[in-house]
């Protein structure tokens, strides 16, 4: 289940941000919804939510006083501005912003009302409402929807759909486990402690060429000190920063970023991409040369700019999983999530919960799904690993790459979760 609503007439981002109603032609309910002159001064300027919440009053009385219309700000009032929209479509298209930004103030003035929630103003997202179970609705988007395409996105089917996934997210919530401790920074902001590097051709604990620093309190993935010989023939110094310890049951978050250029000679794959290793082999086990350690791979992305990429895919080095209940035998498959460009900070969680079930979580969405990560027979190192012909991995170690190109990391942590 996820934590945002994930249908067509509610999106990410808003596209209407209220305005100050002008007269249009008189015969349009719009002409009617204005700026109350008999509202008493305010000494502080109206913000945006006053704005709209002031909109969806006046949206409220000119109903009342010119439509002989009462709408009432819940589930029965949105149905009446539903069948007003619908009759009214062509006439409300003539001046669409306009009209997205008048109903939409009362469609979501009568969600927020209704159903207990919360208008928000954020930065990238724009204005929505925030409801119990963490659940995010974008009420002009939705407007515009209905008025564009009709009764197939009608606003009258929102409220019930959301009530139905609020209370579902509750009782999911509910029936969660309390977590066992507060969240444990896996990494301090300051140095390495507690981390130990494992780069191709080398021993472990050599950080060569200082690829693992921390630069400005972010843990940092640099190539800065390497030399011409490093990139000749390709790229192949692949590197992995194991922390300390085994971890079987957990939530894992980190917030990680790519910086500047891919290093000369990096692979095209490479670009952009680093990784959350889960339930990792002892870097103590690995071979020298050892591209990868046996593990569960969660990809971090970045986009090129230009084309779709999802972020939180998952890859399988030495390891196989169950996806969408079979065993999934190739290497890689995608998730399900936005494509993340430039250098933002993207926010990734992982929840592990032993040789059970494996999510990739990012904006509070599941993106991708899995459960009973196995050894993989084929694999030759994996052979290595596998004890009494049992398969299923339940714990391991938990690393991030140096693959060719620069990342960042601000925080990396964990938080238990119960035995089982």
């Amino acid at each position: 289940m996820t934590r945002s609503v994930a249908f067509s007439v509610i999106v990410r981002r808003i596209a209407a941000v209220i305005v100050a109603v002008s007269l249009v032609p008189a015969a349009s309910v719009l002409a009617l919804v204005q700026d109350d002159q008999s509202a008493p001064p305010r000494q502080e300027p109206l913000t945006v939510i006053d704005k709209i919440q002031r909109n969806a009053e006046m949206v409220q009385k000119v109903f009342r006083e010119n439509l002989d219309t009462e709408l009432t700000f819940d589930q029965t009032g949105i149905e009446k501005l539903a069948g007003f929209i619908d009759r009214q479509r062509e006439n409300l298209q003539v001046d669409l912003d306009r009209a997205v930004s008048t109903f939409g103030s009362f469609f979501g003035e009568a969600l927020r009302r209704d159903l207990k929630g919360e208008w928000v103003q954020e930065p990238d997202q724009g204005i929505a409402i925030k409801f119990p179970g963490d659940i995010t609705a974008f009420p002009f988007n939705t407007i515009r929807d209905h008025i564009q395409n009709g009764e197939e996105d009608s606003i009258a089917n929102i409220g019930p759909l959301l009530e139905s996934i609020i209370a579902k997210q509750i009782a999911e919530a509910a029936d969660k486990p309390a977590e066992s401790s507060a969240w444990i920074q896996l990494f301090n902001g300051q140095d390495l402690t507690g981390w130990t590097p494992k780069i191709v051709g080398h021993e472990l604990g050599d950080n060569y060429a200082n690829t693992f620093r921390v630069e400005d309190g972010l843990l940092t993935v640099s190539y800065a000190d390497y030399v011409d010989s490093d990139f000749a023939g390709g790229f192949k110094k692949f590197g992995h920063l194991f922390y300390k310890g085994t971890y079987s049951r957990y939530r894992l978050r980190a917030e990680y970023r790519f910086v500047g250029e891919q290093c000369p000679n990096g692979p095209g794959w490479a670009f952009r991409n680093n990784g959350l290793m889960l339930h990792g082999q002892d870097p103590a086990t690995m071979e020298r040369d050892q591209d990868f350690p046996v593990s569960i791979e969660v990809q971090l992305l970045g986009g090129d700019g230009k084309n779709p990429r999802p972020t939180l895919n998952l890859c399988t080095p030495g390891t196989n999983v169950v996806l969408n209940g079979k065993l999934f035998l190739p290497h890689c498959t995608n998730s399900s999530s936005a494509t993340y460009h430039g250098d933002q900070w993207v926010t990734a969680e992982v929840e592990v919960l032993g040789g059970e079930r494996i999510q990739h979580i990012i904006d509070g969405q599941v993106v991708l799904e899995y459960s009973e990560p196995q050894y993989d027979e084929r694999d030759g190192n994996a052979k290595k690993l596998i004890r009494d012909g049992n398969l299923l991995i339940t714990e391991g170690t938990i690393a991030i790459q140096s693959e060719s190109h620069p990342t960042q990391f601000r925080k990396i942590e964990l938080l238990p979760l119960p035995p089982k």
